[in-house]
């Protein structure tokens, strides 16, 4: 039995690193759109109240948000400093979406991280099954399911 796949984001410096992800996320997660970090503080209001980004900062992503995003998911680029800018801003968007923020944690990962942009196939893969371990315990939590989960996981 084939369930929905689950609507995410992800935010990350370059489209090429942004793409492996995409690909690694299915078939549980469907990643609807990929903003790249020089755009992120301009998107992040349209994403967060489920509108669609124009002109988008990347060409990444399925582009289906008839499901709102469950969650938003920073790639390694971001520092902790880096989110908990982005996390003040989000605070003063009227009628935005409470959704799990989750950030790679270098500090987590047995292997070191590749050169900016560098797609590192070994490093990409233990990535995203961090990622979809926290997306795993976050669902099986509920915290997936309704409005109202804004806190920060690392994974």
């Amino acid at each position: 039995m084939s369930s929905t796949p689950i609507p995410v984001i992800v935010v990350g410096r370059s489209e090429a690193v942004g793409g492996a992800v995409v690909e690694g996320m299915v078939p549980e997660y469907e990643v609807i759109h990929v903003a790249l970090s020089a755009a992120i503080k301009t998107e992040l209001p349209l994403l967060l109240t489920n509108q669609v980004p124009e002109p988008k900062s990347s060409s990444i992503g399925t582009g289906n948000w008839a499901v709102p995003p469950r969650a938003i998911m920073f790639g390694g680029a971001f520092t902790l400093a880096d989110i908990l800018e982005l996390r003040e801003l989000a605070s003063g968007i009227e009628n935005r979406r409470r959704i799990p923020w989750l950030r790679a944690d270098v500090a987590l990962g047995t292997l070191p991280a590749p050169a900016p942009g560098v797609i590192d196939e070994a490093y990409s893969a233990s990535i995203i099954q961090r990622l979809k371990a926290v997306l795993g315990r976050l669902k099986a939590e509920g915290k997936l399911d309704a409005d109202g989960d804004e806190e920060l996981y690392p994974f």
